[in-house]
């Protein structure tokens, strides 16, 4: 890694580009008027401007240390709320930065790098002296996972090609193939087949057991063969605890039920409770109905 290191001036000129870029965006180039409408608490200025700030450091970090793989940006769970400031509408994450770096190997020069990224930026954000800005807005976040974290979707390796967490991808290293695919042909190698039913699906969150059920139904017929009984005891976890527990219901709903199918139920269900009596007996019969084209 090259002993550059960033400091307060370089954080500045990361601002201060990002701020040329919303001039450019929004008010034909006047870095002036960007300036005033961040100074004045404009939420979407600021947002274009962290969105600015977060391709800088992506490729900032990918420079600083070849063993980074790629950079993601995240939103926490809150950050799905829509907030409304006088006629600008604005996330409930505020100005925040949360970036994922998927790595090699981690390292305690990459961690010192991203400690020190995360103060100097903070502090040159706070030189614009937006006059609504509270400190969710210069919080910055860097994680690092590496390749077992992203294989075995443990902690912030979640982030990376998951379906279920709202993440993108900001920076790529070059040699890479298809980052994004759900399941990345650069680790397919890599990837031992147990890691598939590495885990306890009673004890198991929703989000990790539809991604791996999705990861065995991806196989090539001849690969998921072993899998099939993994896949099945997923969907008898699922529709017990979304559906039904009733045994002679989930010995039938199982062989009917696809994932996408639980996936969809999933995502419309409200609270955490089953869906109930009726509801379980109406998308059985939906199920059942659309697969036999009635």
């Amino acid at each position: 890694m090259p002993s550059v290191q960033m400091d307060q001036a370089l954080a500045d000129k990361m601002v201060e580009k990002a701020i040329a870029s919303c001039a450019e965006k929004k008010f034909s180039s006047d870095i002036q008027e960007a300036k005033y409408a961040l100074c004045q608490g404009r939420c979407d200025i600021c947002e274009d401007l962290t969105n600015s700030l977060v391709r800088q450091l992506g490729e900032y970090l990918g420079q600083m240390d070849r063993t980074v793989r790629a950079v993601y940006q995240y939103e926490p769970e809150y950050a799905t709320m829509r907030l409304q400031s006088g006629t600008h509408t604005r996330t409930g994450r505020k100005g925040g930065i949360n970036l994922v770096a998927w790595v090699d190997r981690k390292s305690a020069a990459l961690n010192a790098l991203t400690d020190t990224l995360e103060t100097v930026l903070s502090e040159s954000r706070r030189k614009i002296g937006c006059k609504n800005a509270g400190p969710a807005c210069y919080t910055m976040d860097v994680q690092l996972v590496d390749n077992k974290d992203v294989l075995e979707r443990r902690c912030y390796g979640v982030i990376v090609n998951s379906m279920y967490v709202r993440s993108s991808q900001v920076w790529m290293r070059d040699d890479l193939a298809e980052p994004t695919a759900p399941i990345m042909p650069m680790l397919r190698d890599q990837v031992s087949k147990d890691l598939l039913t590495a885990i306890d699906p009673e004890l198991a969150p929703e989000n990790v057991l539809f991604e791996r059920a999705q990861a065995i139904e991806r196989l090539p017929d001849q690969e998921r063969i072993p899998f099939e009984h993994h896949l099945y005891e997923i969907k008898v976890v699922l529709i017990r605890r979304m559906i039904s527990d009733q045994l002679a219901y989930i010995n039938i709903a199982k062989e009917w039920f696809t994932i996408n199918e639980l996936a969809d139920i999933h995502r419309h269900k409200i609270g955490n409770g089953r869906i109930g009596g009726k509801g379980s007996r109406y998308v059985a019969g939906c199920s059942h109905l659309g697969r036999d084209g009635g």
